[in-house]
This record gives C-alpha cells, sequence and structure tokens, in this order.
C-alpha cells in the first residue's frame, strides 16, 4: 500500500503526478490581476517545508501555486514548489501571520477572525478526537504567539517614546486596536475533521454561522472601532 502518515496513504503514493484537483477551480475563479490592481492589500503565509520558516507574499507575487501552498496539507496534497522551495499551508508558521498587516496598513484597527477553536470543555479521549486537537492546537499556536508578542509591546510601548520615534512599527502596535470574532461554542461543536469534508449542508452552514457571529459583534462592538480596542492584547501577554 505504501508509505503512510497515522493510517493516511501519502500524497506521493496515490498522486505520483501531483495533480492538484484545486488548480483549475482556482484558475477559474480568481482574477489575479484584478486583485493586484485593487485597493485591498492581500497577503497570504506558507511554511517553507525544508526549513520551516514562514514566508508571507503580497499581493504582487500572489498567483495560483502561493494560494495552493497557503492551503497545502502534507498528509492530503504534495508539497507546491515556488521559486524552488517546497512549501506547506501557512497555518504552521503563521495562522494568520498578523505582523504585516500591522507594519503596512494605514488603519490601526486590526479585526482577527479566528475560525480554530481555542478551548475545548474536555479533554479527547479517542484517536479521532485526539489527532483533531493536536491540529486545533498546532495550527493556533503561532496565531497565539504573535498575539502575546503585540501585548507585550504595547505594555512596554507608552514608556518608551524614544523607541516609538526611532522604530515606526513599535509606534503602530501602541496604537493599534486589536479586535476578534470568533464562531463561540457554536463554531466549538465541529470536530476539525469538518475542514476536510464539504457537503453542501456543512458550508451553508458555518456560512450562515459566520455571519450570525460577525452581525452580532457588530451590534455590540461597532461603536468601538476607531475608537478602542475589544481585545485585551496586554492580558494576552501575561495570561
Amino acid at each position: 500500500m505504501g508509505r503512510s502518515v497515522v493510517g493516511r496513504v501519502l500524497p506521493y503514493d496515490i498522486n505520483p503526478w501531483g495533480v492538484h484537483p484545486l488548480r483549475r477551480i482556482i484558475q477559474r475563479e480568481i482574477d489575479f490581476d484584478a486583485m493586484r490592481r485593487g485597493e485591498v492589500e492581500v497577503y497570504v503565509s506558507a511554511t517553507a517545508v525544508r526549513s520551516g520558516r514562514l514566508r508571507v507574499f503580497d499581493g504582487s507575487r500572489i498567483d495560483v501555486d502561493v494560494v495552493l501552498a497557503s492551503a497545502c496539507l502534507p498528509t492530503l496534497f504534495q508539497a507546491v514548489t515556488i521559486d524552488g522551495e517546497e512549501y506547506w499551508d501557512g497555518g504552521y508558521a503563521g495562522n494568520p501571520s498578523l505582523l504585516p498587516l500591522v507594519d503596512h496598513a494605514e488603519a490601526r484597527d486590526l479585526l482577527v477572525v479566528q475560525i480554530n477553536p481555542v478551548g475545548r470543555d474536555e479533554a479527547p479521549t479517542t484517536a479521532p478526537d485526539i489527532l483533531d486537537r493536536m491540529n486545533e492546537i498546532t495550527f493556533n499556536a503561532s496565531l497565539v504567539k504573535e498575539l502575546r508578542i503585540l501585548g507585550l509591546l504595547q505594555i512596554v510601548a507608552p514608556e518608551a517614546d524614544r523607541a516609538c520615534e526611532q522604530h515606526p512599527f513599535l509606534a503602530r502596535v501602541r496604537d493599534l486596536r486589536a479586535h476578534r470574532i470568533d464562531g463561540g461554542d457554536e463554531l466549538a461543536r465541529f470536530s476539525a475533521s469538518s475542514k476536510t469534508e464539504a457537503p453542501a449542508a456543512l458550508i451553508r452552514s458555518l456560512h450562515d454561522l459566520g455571519w450570525q457571529q460577525a452581525d452580532a459583534w457588530l451590534v455590540e462592538h461597532r461603536a468601538d472601532l476607531g475608537r478602542r480596542q475589544t481585545l485585551d492584547l496586554a492580558s494576552l501577554a501575561i495570561a
């Protein structure tokens, strides 16, 4: 049957030609030239397989291969080669990477839409649930780390006026207003394995849940945008 990882046959065995089922769909549905001409800045992350380092692609560099690399789960797809380097899903090193947004965006409000549950009410005990929770923790780790870094910088920045003058990034972090929308308990009821499922009913359910959570957040916090942050980064930094 060939090589396997945790009972999975590797994509190099079942798909030796490296044909990616999403390539034609992405080519058909996404106008990359229009995206580059647009006013919205887009950043996409991928993880270099050999070095484990995060690479952030800006809009001028984003193409089909970058999109495929950013969602390349190594148990499902072969690594995507860009500029001679193999890449896997960016979530392993930055999920998402917030620092480019803080560094380059003119807006001081940063809104994180989090789709991976941070916590679970109970510890998993079955093999599928344990693997699911391992994946959640792995993909949340980089986001938690970046939020803590931003929180630590916000703690020290008000006392470091000279440093803020010399380092514009620190000044932007000092003035940053962070916010977060997540799926709450409703999203937590879905197991991590649902990420590999795509029945129409599930997609519609997740779509509706996203709108509901966003609407509820706006009702509560719309007036805070541009005025104060609703995600206390400092408390995350010292938690």
